[in-house]
């Protein structure tokens, strides 16, 4: 798998592994011996976080305040879709967006118009996906996490980052 990861303002792509390995060593490069092993971990564990950071990021975009916005957005796109008479007033996150999309001279995927309707169905679509890969990638990070802070030697954590497989996530 082909990652791109930024560690303290350095970026790198490349084959996963690769990189990761390669943030490692920079870590160790300077680090006396007492202090390898603790050192490891630390960046390990930085590693895999930023590898978590970058796969939810399509998902939950970092800026503050972003995630209560999609809680928003999800309540009103589910009252919306059961609506009878749905309006801007009920569903201001619905409405705005299908117009912002239509005033850019965006479209949908399939070509079509945005509409409030397949705005809700779109913000339905990735609330309801969302919980299943978030679910993939704890699977991994979780128990990696602990796997790393058991280890005892240099080489183990090595190991560990090493066999670190993320899920394959849509658009990522």
């Amino acid at each position: 798998m082909i990652t791109t990861l930024t560690l303290d303002g350095i970026t790198k792509t490349g084959e996963a592994a690769t990189v990761r390995q390669s943030f490692l060593e920079f870590a160790l490069l300077n680090t006396p011996a007492p202090d390898r092993l603790e050192a490891a971990k630390v960046t390990a564990w930085r590693i895999i976080e930023a590898e978590v950071d970058a796969l939810r990021t399509p998902f939950i975009p970092k800026m503050q305040g972003q995630e209560i916005v999609y809680v928003y957005k999800a309540r009103e796109a589910r009252a919306f879709v059961n609506d009878l008479l749905p309006n801007a007033d009920k569903y201001p996150h619905i409405y705005a967006e299908a117009a912002g999309l239509a005033a850019a001279g965006l479209r949908n995927r399939d070509g079509s118009q945005p509409t409030p309707a397949t705005v809700a169905a779109d913000v339905l679509a990735n609330d309801t996906g969302w919980p299943q890969l978030s679910a993939a990638i704890e699977a991994v990070r979780v128990p990696t996490g602990r796997l790393l802070a058991a280890a005892t030697t240099v080489a183990e954590v090595e190991g560990i980052l090493a066999g670190v497989v993320w899920p394959e996530l849509p658009g990522v």
